[in-house]
């Protein structure tokens, strides 16, 4: 990998850890204290990456970026939600993937049909 490759890849980690304490920031204001930052587990199994994300010589301190999830509702889960009075939120993200889901098959269906117009 080259110099600006790398340099490149260091900036987007950069960003990309900003949206990531940003949102957890904002979404902080919501849960009247509630510490969700124990909440993170990563969705993935970390063997399938093989330290692709790893950088040769660095010291991995934490779950990298590429790697962590973000935290939603659903990771504290029903029980914890229904003692804070925040249950909507849940039923809010369930909304939110179901539609994400949905416009993941149209354009599944879209391209498909595109494909079999080619050939």
């Amino acid at each position: 990998m080259s110099t600006s490759q790398e340099v490149k890849i260091s900036m987007k980690r950069q960003r990309l850890s900003a949206r990531i304490e940003k949102f957890h920031s904002n979404g902080q204001a919501f849960f009247k204290g509630l510490e969700i930052y124990g909440a993170f587990t990563p969705q993935d199994d970390p063997e399938f990456y093989d330290g692709y994300w790893e950088v040769p010589g660095e010291e991995v301190e934490e779950l990298a970026f590429e790697l962590m999830s973000i935290w939603m509702p659903s990771s504290i889960g029903n029980d914890k939600l229904t003692e804070l009075g925040l249950v909507d939120l849940l039923k809010e993200e369930r909304e939110l993937r179901i539609g994400q889901a949905n416009d993941c098959l149209d354009q599944l269906r879209t391209d498909l049909g595109n494909k079999a117009m080619l050939y």
